[in-house]
């Protein structure tokens, strides 16, 4: 049975506070706060005033403020503020928020940065335990404890303090009842209720240690019955792998014997065929022989050949050689004879011009004979007188 109000609101090692700004949770808290936490992680939205308790314990402890919100995967989120003061929160109102307060309205938004469980790991792996946690964002809750969870953190929180609405009065949301019960199912058991404020209780939880133990025999249990499920899956897997090798063993050696046969008969063919090789060789040796013999025959044949014919080439050389001898002179005596031919026409010319003088001289001299006659008659006829 959950006790009103009391106990210490931190017995821990480490603090990890969320929440938007200085929250009506923390005042309260601070208020019951017997000693200050070894190391204080404060996760807002907006630094804690100077003059708050909260503030005064920041500058107190060993403390890290981180400007951002646990959430389901890393980005932004709209942090939207209502005109009830104080209130905040990282979804909008549902009716039921509306009708609880009525003329409600939005009367800002800010952007804020979201963590997801794999950047949580890294900033919050080295709290010293125990560790107590604060949460104070209405309408976050369920989201936060999700993101805590992931990351492994909230599995190693002892005592847990948050304010809630009644019911869901954001959108996305869970109401006490659902928190309570996913605490519950997460080894959490409710210590504390302060319900001042009807609408927003605020609820106290510690670590149950002996549901931890046994949910985490329950996980060993699990994690063997697994290991054992998948060994014996594994043997049955080997058994049957070692059935069908030793299946494929069996149709390996017949195949191997068929193969066997097939290799002697492959060799007895292979004898057999070594054998005609054997006599083709012999055969192609003999006629390999007289081939060699007959080339050496056609090379000596050859040989006189091409002595021959470099006999016959030095004779057509000697031949060629004369024949220009001879043609050179019958090209001169060519040139001679036609020298000779010159002369003789020329000479020719002149017997024929001689001639034609000899005819002229011998007409000359007829006619001179006969004038002499002439004369001699006419003196013969005057001497007859």
């Amino acid at each position: 049975m959950a006790q009103q109000d009391a106990g210490s609101a931190a017995p821990a090692g480490s603090l990890l506070a969320i929440c938007a700004d200085d929250p009506v949770l923390f005042e309260s808290a601070m208020a019951r706060l017997h000693r200050p936490p070894a190391r204080l992680v404060l996760m807002s939205v907006k630094p804690p005033r100077g003059d708050s308790a909260l503030g005064h314990l920041m500058t107190t402890s060993q403390a890290l403020r981180i400007p951002a919100v646990p959430g389901p995967k890393a980005g932004e989120v709209d942090l939207i503020t209502h005109s009830l003061p104080g209130l905040s929160s990282l979804a909008p109102a549902t009716a039921a928020l509306s009708a609880l307060f009525p003329g409600l309205r939005e009367t800002g938004r800010l952007r804020v940065a979201r963590l997801a469980p794999a950047d949580l790991v890294q900033v919050l792996a080295d709290l010293p335990e125990p560790i107590a946690l604060w949460i104070d964002l209405p309408g976050a809750e369920a989201e936060i404890l999700a993101a805590l969870a992931a990351a492994g953190i909230l599995q190693r929180v002892q005592s847990l303090e948050l304010r809630c609405g009644i019911e869901p009065f954001f959108v996305g949301a869970e109401g006490r009842a659902e928190i309570e019960t996913r605490l519950g199912a997460l080894d959490f058991t409710l210590d504390a209720v302060s319900d001042a404020d009807p609408d927003w209780p605020i609820l106290r939880f510690r670590a149950d240690p002996q549901a931890r133990r046994l949910r985490m025999q329950e996980v060993e249990l699990a994690e063997t019955q697994a290991l054992l499920t998948a060994r014996d899956a594994a043997l049955a897997e080997a058994q049957a792998a070692a059935k069908r090798q030793a299946q494929a063993l069996d149709r390996a050696r017949k195949t191997i014997a068929a193969r066997d046969a097939e290799l002697a008969e492959i060799q007895a063919a292979l004898a057999a065929r070594e054998a005609a090789l054997a006599e083709v060789q012999a055969g192609a040796a003999a006629v390999q022989q007289q081939a060699e013999a007959r080339i050496a025959e056609l090379e000596a044949e050859l040989a006189g050949q091409r002595h021959d014919q470099q006999a016959l080439q030095a004779e057509m050389a000697a031949a060629r050689e004369q024949i220009a001898a001879l043609d050179n002179a019958g090209r001169e005596r060519l040139a001679a004879l036609e020298a000779e031919a010159a002369r003789a026409r020329d000479l020719t010319a002149r017997n024929a011009e001689l001639h034609h003088r000899c005819q002229a001289a011998r007409e000359d001299l007829r006619r001179a004979e006969g004038q002499m006659t002439l004369l001699k008659d006419l003196l013969l006829r005057e001497a007859g007188l």
